[in-house]
């Protein structure tokens, strides 16, 4: 009744007022329902991921775990607003609803930066908007890109928008500085088991493009007012649904190779991790929960990351403490060494020793991909900071994914894949471990730094996508929880308490799953990616222009340009067999001058 009143007096005031003035209350009412909508959508995609609400996750109970499925209708708004208005009301919308998104998903930031990084409140809070700002800044740019790629080919913006958002997460994955591609709506549908399957043969960047593809045919039939399109996208729902419920049911995981792994969570506050005073009780604290493994007669047992106390030389070639216990472990430790063929000399590492049952150190695994402005500086300034702050993030990044065989007895060995904190959230690095056919995954990290946040489930939820899409059991210890079992269909087997100082035992079987994803890798997205990449140089790069006016001058300079992009990227792709953090930000730096320059040349030669 109110609003009905509300209405009638708003449609008095525009017939008494001047022409004029009607206007201009029209045009404020649609931005302000362009507003509350873009708000509702970045609720929907910020509501679809693990959140903490009074004690409760949101993906592990009862009705918050179909909260999921609200990541299906949040690009529909901005989808409609791409499709009809101009690309800067495209650019906005798509901003707005996404920084709403990615502020709800990681609110975290702010306890991670204040809470435990000690820095002050306001700069904190400038922090914790900065990066939401950025990651949709991104996802912005490639959806203006869409629009304008619809415009260029003269078709709907609808046949390139999920195309655009899986290129967008794709990209995120690996720019800017090492790339940051943290809750993306691949994660929110994969929250839902039957729909997590699916990743097993597109993985994560698969779930996105059909997140956006459902979003886009939820706007087609939305604008074309019919009924009979919304079957579409329900029938596709139903047909992924079906998929995984017939994965989760008739794959068989049960082996003869069972191993009884301990995960150790010792829960050792943060600011007592960093105090040199503490080093001795923290590593009795280890000591008498491994001693609780041992006697539940573990196999392997498994402490989290950096959890060994004492700075280690990268040299080091036994723990004493391991060889009295008679089994075998991966422990987490700060190392350092010293590189003659490095300018840089010492430096640190974030390491993993993988130790046999008789105390022999196998093998060091180094982390490979670091934490900007933590543990390394990015490229181009590492310089200027190392000036400021001398010798920050010195620490060397690791370039092995080989698996290695364990010893856990004279007889009985188990090979393993490591992974260190953050490395889990690429799935580019798992399925690159998964290659070697290791017979169980390993993940060591401190997720302390987040407090009790959504950020621990989240980054729980990342794990199981992991072992979706590699078909490998994960078994993951963390300092301060979420420490946890998942087998390769996602489930987790068990789990410990956040905040918690436990012991996690489980017998399990090294089954493994081979996986479409683990053979193809992410090519739905890299599709996705030069089909975005063509489409841009088609607009930019008249070469119909150049051909038909013979404009063979500007035609070879910007064919120069691209051939410069091209072996630029050939370097950085065989520099290492992935892409680190400096050469991606270089090779991002280099596309962007060649664009530049093909756009200039067009533009100069035109006029």
């Amino acid at each position: 009744m109110t609003s009905r009143r509300g209405e009638c007096m708003l449609r008095d005031a525009c017939k008494q007022a001047p022409q004029h003035e009607r206007i201009d209350l029209l045009v404020n009412r649609e931005q302000v329902m362009i507003v509350v909508l873009c708000i509702v959508s970045g609720l929907c995609l910020g509501l679809s991921q693990p959140l903490y609400l009074n004690n409760t996750i949101n993906n592990l109970s009862g009705f918050w775990h179909y909260s999921a499925l609200l990541c299906l209708f949040g690009y529909v708004y901005p989808f409609m607003i791409a499709n009809k208005k101009n690309i800067v009301q495209t650019f906005m919308a798509t901003f707005f609803t996404s920084f709403i998104g990615f502020c709800v998903s990681l609110y975290w930031i702010y306890i991670a930066v204040h809470v435990y990084g000690h820095v002050a409140p306001i700069s904190s809070g400038a922090i914790t908007l900065a990066l939401p700002a950025i990651l949709a800044f991104k996802t912005a740019i490639f959806i203006s890109l869409a629009k304008i790629l619809s415009k260029h080919f003269k078709v709907s913006f609808l046949w390139f928008a999920p195309i655009a958002l899986c290129a967008a997460e794709f990209f995120r994955n690996y720019a800017l500085f090492g790339g940051f591609p943290w809750a993306n709506m691949g994660y929110s549908l994969g929250r839902i088991d039957e729909f997590l399957q699916l990743a097993s043969i597109v993985g994560v960047y698969g779930l996105v493009f059909v997140v956006a593809l459902i979003n886009a045919l939820i706007t087609l039939a939305l604008q074309k007012n019919s009924y009979k399109l919304f079957f579409i996208p329900v029938i596709l729902i139903i047909i992924i649904f079906l998929f995984g419920n017939f994965r989760l049911n008739n794959l068989n995981l049960n082996s003869d190779n069972n191993l009884k792994i301990a995960l150790i969570q010792g829960n050792i506050n943060q600011d007592e991790k960093n105090a040199k005073s503490s080093k001795e009780s923290i590593f009795n604290i280890y000591k008498n929960l491994t001693y609780e493994a041992v006697n539940n007669n573990a196999d392997l047992i498994i402490w989290p990351e950096s959890s060994y106390p004492y700075l280690s030389k990268e040299s080091m070639s036994e723990f004493e403490f391991a060889k009295q216990t008679n089994k075998a472990f991966v422990i987490g430790a700060t190392t350092y060494g010293y590189d003659t063929k490095d300018k840089n000399g010492y430096h640190y590492g974030n390491s993993a020793f993988l130790i046999n049952f008789n105390g022999q150190v196998l093998k060091r695994y180094d982390k490979s991909h670091l934490v900007p402005f933590g543990e390394y500086v990015p490229w181009p300034m590492g310089g200027i900071v190392d000036k400021i702050v001398p010798g920050m993030g010195a620490f060397k990044r690791g370039r092995d994914f080989t698996s290695t065989s364990l010893l856990i007895d004279d007889k009985k060995e188990v090979s393993v894949g490591v992974s260190i904190c953050y490395e889990g959230i690429f799935p580019e690095i798992a399925r690159r471990q998964a290659l070697g056919k290791p017979q169980i995954l390993i993940n060591i990290t401190n997720d302390a730094w987040y407090g009790v946040s959504s950020a621990p489930y989240q980054h729980l939820l990342m794990y199981r996508l992991r072992a979706v899409e590699s078909g490998q059991f994960y078994a993951r210890a963390t300092n301060s929880g979420v420490s946890a079992f998942i087998d390769p269909l996602g489930n987790i087997m068990a789990a410990s308490q956040l905040f918690s100082r436990e012991v996690i035992i489980k017998n399990i079987n090294t089954n493994r799953i081979d996986t479409l994803y683990v053979r193809l890798g992410d090519s739905v997205p890299i599709v996705c990616l030069l089909i975005m990449l063509i489409g841009l140089l088609s607009v930019i790069f008249p070469l119909n222009y150049y051909l038909k006016n013979k404009k063979f001058v500007p035609l070879f300079l910007s064919m120069s340009m691209i051939l410069v992009f091209l072996l630029a990227t050939r370097h950085f792709l065989s520099e290492t067999e992935l892409l680190n953090e400096s050469s991606n930000t270089k090779l991002l730096f280099i596309f962007l001058l060649c664009n530049l320059g093909i756009l200039s040349i067009a533009k100069y030669t035109k006029t």
